[in-house]
């Protein structure tokens, strides 16, 4: 009997708390904690390239050199330009298109540092076109670029490989109103704000992401953990 009544009195107060709602634990005012969903989340676990990703010279889906790689797994994801004689822009697969998305990954530099303010992450719409990127340039700094709109300069100092997480958030605009924020994190989960490019031109969905490397000095940029999501991210 006592057994009885205290399961009955155990079942009555978890249908009264506010903490809980059938049978799941909420946290936040009511909110259920769940991670981000991803549009695209890719570790390169294979060794081998994703489905509907770029192919080709350069393009190394199982690099395992360099002092800071693998970052995630047995591979990380390289552009390899001393491969080449021009540069490489390489593109994701094509994912549900938003106006509004985060990017993110983990990202060094191996190898001679970049052409001035050259591109090396960014987002593309379905024509190929970078809509919002962040650039290295020749001291080895991240900057931040929203198409047509103002600039963060020189955000962050890169080492060479040194790995950094790096996450942006496009936002389309109307005519001259699309906005880019950048951030940076050691972790992966406490970020720094670095920024945020306004007056941008861009008016067209995300679909792709964009990497890239610079022929003029033999760059090497490495890339793991890419994630896309219509909310924020954090590892």
């Amino acid at each position: 009997m006592k057994l009885k009544l205290l399961i009955t009195g155990l079942a009555l107060l978890v249908s009264a708390s506010p903490s809980f709602a059938g049978g799941i634990m909420m946290m936040g005012g009511g909110v259920a904690a769940t991670g981000a969903s991803y549009l695209l989340s890719e570790n390169f676990t294979t060794g081998s390239a994703p489905s509907g990703w770029t192919t080709g010279t350069g393009i190394v889906f199982n690099y395992t050199a360099g002092d800071a790689a693998p970052m995630e797994g047995d591979y990380s994801y390289a552009i390899d330009s001393t491969l080449s004689s021009s540069s490489i822009t390489a593109y994701s697969n094509t994912f549900t298109a938003s106006g509004d998305v985060y990017i993110a990954c983990r990202f060094f530099y191996s190898t001679a540092s970049v052409g001035d303010n050259t591109p090396v992450f960014g987002v593309s719409d379905a024509s190929n076109n970078w809509l919002a990127y962040i650039s290295q340039n020749i001291s080895n700094y991240l900057s931040g670029v929203n198409t047509g709109g103002t600039s963060v300069n020189q955000f962050y100092s890169l080492t060479i490989d040194t790995p950094v997480y790096i996450k942006m958030r496009y936002r389309k605009g109307a005519g001259t109103n699309a906005i880019a924020d950048f951030w940076t994190s050691a972790d992966g989960s406490t970020w720094t704000s670095e920024g945020s490019s306004t007056n941008g031109t861009s008016t067209v969905d995300v679909v792709k992401i964009i990497f890239r490397a610079a022929s003029s000095s033999n760059n090497q940029t490495v890339y793991d953990q890419v994630r896309v999501s219509t909310s924020d991210i954090n590892y």
